[in-house]
């Protein structure tokens, strides 16, 4: 057998104190945690997003200077003078003037912008690349022809810009005075077709320096916190703050797919490399595509957070080992008047066995106990309140008005009619019924008859063995309508009476006479029309003002002739009785007749 297994009051008030104190210290501390952790957060991306405008408006604001020199060289004259002059025309010294021209107004766009590494001129018809070192070169004779083979590839007479890149070679005895190069270099290429602002037909190649653009990146107060790296749509690195990291492919980096799959403009995300936690903070430019990234460390200040919540932790579980004293002592001041009333209502109750260790047991039953007793005075009192009820009304319809017997009656209109349902064959119903059984159910019979009278004040009782009284109240308004429907209602009555029984009922209803003293009246003369039962027969509904319609006279009965039988049947003489029997009926007849005779 499973053993009951009881706690005290006590300890249950002492582990819901600590509970209510620790469980809010403890969402308090983690909400504060994780909130400020969050709020430093989009701070930092807030401030990260702006360093990278500021570096973004930077890069493109010097993007936009050389291509603003790349038109004002295509819109030169000695472009246009080169694309008029014929190549092999006899006129040298004419040839040797515009190609001079030309690789001065290269040269001197070079050396107009700091950040301009060298400036190509390509002459695709006549296959000739002119150069800011003021030397051209045929085509197979160039080094630097990448940037040929990457326009083809694109569509034709479109500006773009190529990602960083190694250009030139190395310095040699052989090669230094054919190439005239002077090393290998990273540069950022643009190529600009000529052809959108001259007749000339060819390219303009400017290769940027890509240290020079990378110190924009770390240019006066907008030195960022972290690194700056800005990488193309495929993830090569063309510009960043760490050294050697230019022209490499970093689209392996896990955040970096994520960052470049992303289908937001700009964001962040976090991600781990070794031992460090970093922020990466994104921006995607719509300017030629580039991303910039501000890689940020954020480990430093994980660790001063991971020391800030061990703070939050020792210090709320000091709050919660200072309080386990006091929910103990709060704890003890509630539980003990409690145990005081407990023993009390334990030996009260008589309350034996393992749950009278129970305090909340001993309470329970008691509680239990005092609704029982509840219950039992408030039945006790419905019943009396119905009795005291009934026998107000039955003093009501004998005559009774003072405001004692008036007070437990809902009657304060000024009319008052009378309806008593008879049961016409009461042997039958008693045999149906018997004992108890018959009292419910004329009760329910009352109720169903007052339910369906609701629209009127009505208070009923049964009376005698055999019949129901009801007394109507009546404003003066409502007089006709009673009258008119009152009919209607017992038939609905009747109708529901007979679920329950299915015998007969007969069913008077008194004239509406005006003032309480007057009830009496009204259930005198509904009693009295029960006679009429005699001509009628049973299962009739007689009302009051049909039978004085009917009749124009007072109302009748043999009362000599009732003696007379009854006399009869005491004596038990059945010959005699019979006669008698046969004479009431007989008389009640005959003066039948001579009424409606009359009346006619």
């Amino acid at each position: 057998m499973k053993r009951y297994i009881s706690f005290p009051l006590f300890f249950k008030l002492f582990t819901a104190f600590v509970l209510i104190m620790v469980i809010p210290v403890l969402i308090i501390s983690i909400t504060y945690y994780y909130h400020t952790l969050s709020f430093f957060t989009e701070e930092l991306f807030k401030t990260g997003t702006e360093k990278l405008n500021m570096v973004q408006g930077f890069v493109e604001a010097s993007l936009n200077e050389v291509l603003n020199d790349a038109k004002q060289i295509a819109l030169s004259d000695a472009i246009e003078n080169l694309s008029r002059m014929p190549f092999k025309s006899s006129d040298y010294g004419k040839n040797i003037s515009v190609i001079s021209g030309v690789l001065n107004l290269l040269y001197n766009a070079r050396i107009s912008n700091k950040n301009i590494h060298s400036v190509y001129l390509y002459d695709y018809n006549n296959e000739i690349i002119y150069t800011s070192d003021m030397i051209y070169f045929n085509r197979s004779d160039f080094y630097d022809t990448a940037w040929i083979d990457e326009y083809k590839n694109k569509e034709r007479n479109i500006l773009f810009w190529m990602e960083t890149r190694e250009a030139g070679i190395p310095v040699t005895n052989e090669n230094s005075a054919k190439s005239g190069l002077t090393g290998t270099f990273k540069v950022i290429t643009m190529v600009y077709p000529v052809t959108y602002t001259s007749s000339f037909r060819g390219l303009l190649v400017i290769n940027l320096k890509e240290d020079e653009l990378t110190k924009v990146l770390n240019h006066g107060v907008l030195q960022p916190t972290g690194e700056i790296t800005v990488i193309s749509p495929s993830g090569n690195v063309i510009l960043s703050t760490v050294k050697g990291l230019a022209t490499t492919n970093i689209s392996d980096r896990d955040y970096i797919s994520e960052i470049i799959s992303s289908g937001r403009v700009s964001g962040f995300v976090r991600t781990k490399a070794g031992k460090e936690n970093y922020i990466v903070v994104y921006n995607k430019s719509d300017y030629n595509g580039w991303i910039y990234l501000n890689i940020c460390s954020i480990q430093q200040f994980l660790t001063n957070f991971r020391v800030f919540r061990s703070i939050i932790l020792i210090v709320s579980f000091i709050m919660t080992v200072a309080g386990i004293p006091v929910c103990y002592f709060v704890s003890r001041s509630l539980y003990n008047p409690v145990r005081n009333i407990v023993e009390k209502l334990r030996l009260q109750i008589g309350i034996t066995g393992e749950k009278s260790n129970n305090e909340m047991d001993v309470i329970s039953n008691a509680l239990n106990e005092i609704l029982k007793q509840g219950n039992q005075l408030r039945r006790l009192y419905e019943h009396n309140a119905g009795k005291l009820r009934e026998n107000s009304l039955l003093a009501f319809i004998k005559g009774k008005t003072d405001p004692d017997t008036m007070q437990h009656l809902p009657f304060d209109e000024e009319y008052f009619s009378c309806v008593i349902i008879t049961i016409d064959n009461f042997n039958s119903f008693n045999r149906r019924f018997p004992g108890d059984e018959g009292y419910y159910t004329k009760e329910l019979i009352l109720k169903l008859s007052l339910e369906i009278m609701n629209s009127y004040k009505c208070a009923g009782i049964q009376y005698e063995k055999n019949a129901i009284v009801i007394i109507a109240n009546l404003s003066a308004k409502s007089v006709p309508s009673f009258k008119s429907g009152i009919v209607s209602l017992i038939d609905e009555i009747k109708t529901k009476a007979y679920k329950v029984y299915d015998g007969t009922f007969t069913v008077t209803v008194s004239n509406c006479h005006k003032g309480p003293e007057n009830a009496e009246t009204a259930f005198e003369e509904a009693k009295n029309l029960i006679k009429y039962r005699l001509i009628y027969g049973s299962d009739k509904i007689i009302v009051a003002w049909e039978i004085n319609d009917k009749h124009n006279d007072t109302y009748y009965y043999p009362y000599s002739a009732e003696k007379h039988v009854f006399n009869f049947l005491k004596l038990g003489n059945t010959d005699e009785l019979l006669k008698a029997v046969d004479n009431f009926f007989l008389e009640i007849r005959k003066k039948i007749y001579r009424m409606i005779t009359y009346s006619k």
